[in-house]
């Protein structure tokens, strides 16, 4: 029988591994990759771009919808997070977990390129999303690698934190990086790579560069001569997108090549050998390449490469010693020492790019965030070492969180509230997280064999057994086995190698090495990622167990302190092969991913949970009886409110302090039925404040009229009483689209249908819009209204008019053609354009009264004039050549029109002001600044000042834009602008 291919888990008739597991199957075979358990995303990597899956138009049907109101995706939960983060002001981080292969750094680049696409069109933040976008390729190239299960594997664990102003737009980007596998810089396991830039650099670099560094192809370097491709990738390309990545994020030239001569350095140190030479070894390779590269005489490397010195004496940390002396080393040793300074400067170069990176895109102001979290997975292979059992140490703790938060926090909630609940057993991996981390265990075994200067992998082993193996998620090595280990995780049961272990865990380079990167070498670049401070300090530096457990509990403290969204990535196959799926393989990640635990919780429980006082105050405006204010006990009031909405009973219940609500249809018509409701409210706002705010700016825009036109010209006598109302042709709902879509202007002060008259001139019916920042000229067609002109509001250099009762006006303008109009609405269209450029500079817009006017007409100049014709009341119009002749009847005299004077300031007004006196900072100012350049306003909000103006600083935005007073007017400005000044 063939399984229905639901969109959630939840509403599978029977719930069991198989019907789970049948379930995502029939949708993978549907290229429906993705697939819901409540809010808990499962997403299966189809190893294969299915088309139509992602894209703009995919990005607009999931942008401003509820998590159900589309298919499953991706976007849905990174949508779902940023709704959250706007509506709740918490931030917010995804989780994305699964084993190798699964699919994870893909989810997580497509989370922030949703986020890119969703969020502000401005320059300034699209410069920032463009930065955060191609920090991916930059530490793809260095942190990634062909693995066995997985072609472009993270060998590092990443938590990248999109950051946010209270806009909601991006405004920086902060990474932090976890163990980095430098292992893999000096050996990998059959058919797989060493990380991607290695072959990357000499597949794409120039072959200048290649010269200058010694490169040739893979094959000729120790460190690279495995497996030297991946299908489908084509290495020189994807070196290209890295360094146009690195110069898109701010990463010099030079600081590449710095990089680059590191990666050189490190592979020409792979290629030096040795042989025996008396009691020590010495070089049997020419050295001098990776010398020159590293900044270091060849003989100085051999000596470091070759010897140790000891030191003895000197009571503790910090004494001088009292003797030292030289060892030599073995070949065996030798061969240690290359491989260990070749993993260090690996390491360390790339904690150097993370940091860069961060440096360059971080906003250490921002107090809002979304974290994605794309980190190893689970990883089970044939020789399991330190590194794996980090790795499988976090997924264990991932896991924990998991089930922290959606099955143990749950069920323990339900019972503390008092909502009837029947327990579902479910399998917690706490014991064994406090195996690997607790005092006594795995890791803290491990730092204390560090110690002991007879300490070894097989003693550790022994000391293992001898005190771990009651534990039953313990099981030691058996005969011919001792120097293994096996630990029963959540993922299944691994056996780890500990070969190795306490090199790897002691993390250490010998001083001599440490020394000569960082005192003795010419390289500027090689000694700054030896801090001298560092190389000095005769403190034991903590381990590489150590460092990870502390990075790891940071890790958890960050992520508990968000509110978590989930993403469950699945590999399907092992030969990562499109439309396949292996029955057992995704069979054992649905048990031990704990899919059906989870789906029965959620069958079985609330999709949502509010206390009683923050429901109330979200929805409390969609009743009567709870809005505009409510009285009584808050849980009346909630019960109240839900009545009101007519949400039956059954489907909501009343907890001890908190609302619980079981299906999201629900909650959505409660949001539904606010944000209709909050839309009322904004109306009636609305109207009180035309009715109140309206009539005192009507009152300055009528004197402002009166001030331009009473005694300057004549006026038709329709027009003396007649009120400005702004919008004559609702521009609101239909013109200012395509004005905000290109310009960003939002605003619309005044609209109506105009006679334009064009270089020909001939008269045309046009659309004539004004917004706080320019003049916007339509004409209608068969296909809509199109925008034909724009004339920025601080290019107008004035106006002009006749003296009669015309209806003519025409809007000069710096280095363009003039705008020349009829307009019934003149009067009220030239107190807009002074009014709105009055804000925007000291200078008020000229507006000239003559009986012959001059304008230009697209590079021709053109004369308009006007004579009084009273044998017609009818204006007349006569245009030829490149002079157009108006004839008027005489209109009501030019003093009509009662002046109308700005309403008087209460007698205590003008002594409650504080007098600063000049230069003084205002009250209401947080910083004081000069302007270092001049700037002209290009709209009503912007501020117009001169070099050297004083300008108080009230907003410090992360647009590049900051907001502040100059001369007694506020505003927008540049900050490239502003210098600040330091109040002494």
């Amino acid at each position: 029988m063939a399984m229905k291919a639901v969109d959630d888990l939840i509403l599978l008739e029977e719930i069991s591994e198989d019907s789970v597991y049948g379930a995502i199957e029939a949708r993978y075979n549907k290229d429906l990759i993705y697939t819901y358990i409540g809010h808990v995303l499962i997403a299966v990597n189809p190893y294969r771009m299915i088309p139509g899956m992602y894209g703009p138009k995919v990005i607009k049907s999931y942008c401003g919808r509820y998590f159900y109101e589309e298919p499953p995706h991706v976007y849905a939960i990174a949508e779902d997070a940023y709704r959250s983060l706007l509506n709740e002001g918490i931030n917010q981080c995804i989780i994305i977990s699964g084993e190798s292969g699964a699919g994870k750094t893909e989810t997580s680049k497509i989370i922030m390129q949703y986020i890119a696409a969703i969020t502000g069109k401005s320059s300034s933040v699209q410069k920032v999303k463009q930065q955060i976008l191609e920090s991916n390729p930059v530490l793809e190239a260095f942190g990634n690698a062909k693995t066995v299960q997985n072609n472009n594997s993270s060998r590092f664990g990443k938590y990248f934190e999109i950051q946010f102003n209270y806009g909601g737009d991006p405004t920086g980007g902060r990474i932090t990086n976890y163990l980095l596998e430098k292992s893999r810089v000096v050996v990998q396991q059959p058919d797989e790579r060493n990380f991607h830039i290695f072959y990357q650099l000499m597949a794409g670099a120039s072959s200048a560069l290649k010269q200058k560094l010694h490169l040739g192809s893979p094959a000729d370097f120790r460190y690279t001569a495995g497996c030297t491709s991946v299908p489908g990738m084509n290495d020189a390309k994807e070196f290209d997108d890295a360094e146009k990545a690195m110069g898109v994020i701010g990463i010099t030239k030079e600081q590449q090549e710095q990089l680059y001569t590191v990666l050189a350095a490190v592979l020409h140190l792979g290629n030096i050998t040795f042989v025996a030479d008396g009691e020590g070894s010495s070089i049997s390779s020419d050295p001098s390449v990776a010398a020159s590269l590293l900044g270091v005489d060849a003989a100085m490397l051999e000596r470091a490469l070759c010897s140790r010195s000891v030191s003895r004496g000197g009571g503790g940390p910090g004494a001088r010693a009292t003797s030292s002396y030289t060892v030599k080393l073995s070949v065996e040793k030798a061969e240690d020492n290359r491989d260990a300074l070749a993993k260090t400067l690996y390491s360390r170069m790339f904690d150097w790019l993370v940091n860069r990176i961060n440096e360059l895109i971080s906003d250490n102001t921002s107090e809002f965030n979304i974290g994605v979290l794309d980190i190893y997975g689970f990883e089970i292979f044939q020789n399991n070492s330190f590194e794996q059992m980090c790795i499988n140490y976090v997924n264990e703790k991932l896991q924990q969180i998991f089930i922290e938060l959606t099955l143990k926090t749950e069920q323990e909630e339900y019972t503390k509230e008092g909502i009837p609940w029947e327990d579902i057993d479910y399998f917690n991996n706490k014991p064994v997280v406090e195996l690997i981390e607790k005092r006594g265990g795995i890791l803290a075994l491990l730092d204390e064999e560090c110690l002991f200067p007879k300490g070894t992998d097989l003693t550790y082993a022994q000391k293992l057994s001898s005190q771990c193996t009651g534990n039953s998620y313990f099981a030691a090595g058996e005969r011919g086995a001792e120097g293994s280990f096996s630990l029963q995780h959540y993922a299944g049961h691994v056996t780890y190698n500990v070969e190795g272990f306490l090199e790897k865990n002691k993390d250490t380079l010998f001083n001599d090495i440490q020394e000569m990167c960082s005192d003795l070498c010419q390289n500027a670049f090689v000694g700054e990622l030896f801090p001298k401070q560092e190389v000095s300090s005769k403190k034991r530096p903590p381990t590489a167990g150590a460092q990870f457990k502390g990075q790891v509990l940071s890790l958890v403290e960050t992520l508990m302190s968000c509110q978590p969204h989930y993403i469950r990535c699945i590999r399907p196959n092992t030969t990562k092969s499109a439309n396949k799926m292996e029955h057992e393989l995704t069979s054992n990640q649905v048990r031990y991913l704990g899919l059906v635990e989870n789906v029965r919780v959620r069958r079985a429980g609330y999709v949502y949970r509010q206390t009683y006082e923050k429901f109330v105050h979200r929805f409390r405006m969609v009743s009567k009886r709870t809005f505009p204010k409510f009285d009584g006990d808050i849980q009346a009031c909630t019960e109240a409110l839900l009545a009101d909405c007519k949400i039956d009973k059954s489907l909501y219940c009343m907890g001890k302090t908190k609302v619980f609500i079981r299906k999201p249809q629900t909650l959505f018509a409660l949001e539904e039925l606010r944000t209709k409701k909050l839309e009322d409210i904004v109306i009636i706002i609305q109207r009180w404040w035309r009715r109140w705010g309206g009539q005192g700016m009507y009152k300055r825009m009528a004197y402002t009229a009166s001030e331009i036109m009473v005694g300057n010209k004549e006026r038709r006598r329709d027009s003396v009483l007649r009120p400005f109302r702004g919008d004559y042709v609702d521009a609101k709902k239909k013109l200012i689209r395509s004005i905000t879509k290109s310009f960003g202007e939002k605003r619309v002060l005044f609209a109506d249908k105009v006679v334009k008259f064009n270089e020909k001139l001939k008269g045309q019916s046009r659309t004539m819009v004004i917004t706080e920042g320019g003049i916007y000229n339509f004409s209608s067609g068969l296909f809509g209204n199109k925008m034909s002109r724009r004339i920025l509001l601080s290019a107008i250099s004035g106006v002009s008019m006749s003296p009669f009762a015309d209806t003519f006006l025409v809007v000069h303008v710096n280095s363009e053609h003039d705008y020349v109009v009829q307009s019934d609405h003149r009067t009220e269209i030239v107190t807009i354009l002074f009014e709105t450029l009055k804000e925007m500079s000291d200078t008020p817009m000229q507006v000239n009264f003559s009986e012959s006017i001059t304008f230009t007409a697209k590079g021709k100049s053109c004369t308009l004039s006007f004579t009084k014709d009273e044998s017609s009341p009818v204006e007349r119009v006569k245009a030829s050549g490149t002079k157009i002749e108006v004839s008027v009847a005489t209109g009501l005299p030019n003093d009509t029109g009662k002046r109308r004077k700005p309403e008087k300031k209460g007698a205590n007004d003008e002594a409650r002001q504080i007098n600063r006196g000049k230069g003084r900072k205002a009250p209401n100012a947080k910083w004081r600044g000069v302007a270092l350049y001049d700037y002209k306003a290009k709209n009503a909000r912007e501020l117009t000042f001169s070099k050297g103006d004083t300008i108080n600083i009230s907003t410090k935005a992360n647009t590049g834009w900051w907001q502040g007073e100059c001369g007694g007017r506020r505003g927008m400005f540049p900050a490239t602008h502003v210098g600040q000044i330091t109040d002494a």
